[in-house]
């Protein structure tokens, strides 16, 4: 859990070793709930972990089926890890979000996140403000992108989860359909491409996603849907430029995701 922007994606993506949920710099990236599954090579845990949308103050209709899809993938924890962005100074929201997840009795590890980008001296106030708060099991600083103490978060959770059967196998660590997560892919590539020219209502329905028969090729087709005739333009770009180069970067991970070729095609399509 934790509020937009903090790191969340980038966390459970260092944690499972995969690209399990996108990332990008525009807060509100993920719209889902996703599944990220870890599991220790001896088999001795295993840790199904769920990326929550930010937590914030819904202002519409969207905004409030957002927040829904917080609250629901909190019901079923057993460990609750809050991030807070390491760069940013004390905000009160974190804290009245922890006290009413705390609520719940579940243990609450504060994550620090970012810590590659800040010094000691901001990062120590965070940790001196919450040690001993009501309902913090565990403070522990971390970078998501550097790797710092991700493997040392994993042991803590996994000392706090009660035993049981293994949920999934060895070699799983996302509950998603490869299908879903193309179309996430290609939605990544839109919000680092184009930033603020285009708002966060743009979705991607993948209409065809098949194998060839006979050869190792996928062929996925994909319709971008925005609600303006102007986004239309912007996301085509001129002479069709933008879009072959959301396609071009949206390509290679893809074909990691399907194991082989991917013949992509896309289309930008108005609906009101």
């Amino acid at each position: 859990m934790g509020r937009p922007n903090c790191g969340k994606s980038s966390l459970i993506n260092a944690m499972t070793g995969e690209k399990v949920s996108i990332v990008s710099p525009r807060p509100q990236t993920t719209k889902d709930a996703v599944t990220g599954i870890f599991t220790k090579e001896d088999g001795s845990a295993q840790l199904v972990m769920t990326d929550t949308p930010g937590i914030f103050k819904p202002r519409k209709e969207d905004d409030i089926g957002l927040g829904k899809a917080v609250r629901s993938a909190a019901g079923g924890a057993d460990v609750i890890v809050y991030v807070i962005d390491g760069t940013h100074k004390l905000d009160e929201r974190d804290e009245n979000n922890i006290s009413v997840y705390a609520r719940r009795g579940l243990p609450i590890i504060l994550v620090i996140n970012k810590v590659d980008l800040c010094a000691y001296e901001q990062v120590y106030p965070i940790i001196a403000h919450y040690n001993g708060k009501k309902g913090i099991t565990e403070i522990i600083p971390v970078s998501a992108k550097a790797g710092t103490n991700v493997d040392k978060l994993k042991e803590i959770i996994i000392g706090l989860l009660p035993e049981g059967e293994a949920v999934y196998g060895d070699d799983e660590y996302t509950t998603s359909p490869e299908k879903f997560m193309a179309a996430e892919i290609l939605r990544e590539k839109m919000l680092y491409l184009l930033r603020e020219e285009v708002p966060h209502g743009v979705s991607v329905e993948v209409t065809e996603y098949k194998k060839r028969k006979g050869r190792a090729l996928y062929d996925i087709g994909a319709d971008i849907v925005c609600d303006k005739d102007n986004h239309k333009t912007i996301i085509i770009g001129k002479g069709g430029a933008m879009l072959k180069e959301i396609g071009k970067r949206a390509r290679p991970d893809i074909e990691k995701l399907t194991g082989c070729p991917v013949n992509l095609q896309l289309f930008v399509k108005v609906r009101k």
